[in-house]
């Protein structure tokens, strides 16, 4: 790997690290700079904008940008099973809008794990749990 492709490749690390921490809008440039310890010229030398170098930060660490079609949809396939297994969970214990719920939940759960992935902060691990419940459990007369 050449000098340039290291340090776009810092760049982007530590562009989702910050983004994963404080958002898009509470990630600057100027925490980029500060984080990677490379100027404002250097980082729109290789990106352009704040808003290009997310995108490729984002498409570089997506599960989405793919190179192995049957990884991706063996990955797809699952999600839309755990989903459906939820749903009919939910519809067996005759929790509202279950099939709603059990998207949401995944949404949830995928969150957790992509943010795991980049933070590697397990208290949020708890919050997720949380989050999870709240959603299949809200406007239920059990709850």
């Amino acid at each position: 790997m050449s000098k340039q492709q290291e340090k776009r490749l810092n760049i982007i690390n530590k562009t989702i690290t910050l983004c994963a921490q404080n958002g898009f809008h509470g990630t600057s440039i100027d925490s980029i700079t500060t984080a990677t310890g490379v100027s404002k010229a250097t980082i729109y030398k290789y990106f352009i904008s704040k808003e290009n170098l997310i995108k490729e930060a984002l498409s570089l660490f997506s599960e989405f940008n793919h190179t192995d079609d049957n990884i991706a949809d063996i990955c797809s396939g699952y999600k839309k099973t755990r989903v459906n297994m939820i749903h009919i969970l939910l519809n067996k214990h005759d929790i509202n809008n279950s099939e709603l719920k059990s998207q949401q939940a995944e949404l949830i759960f995928n969150g957790l794990l992509a943010t795991l992935q980049v933070t590697e902060n397990i208290k949020l691990i708890p919050m997720a749990k949380n989050m999870y419940l709240n959603v299949i459990f809200a406007n239920n007369k059990d709850y």
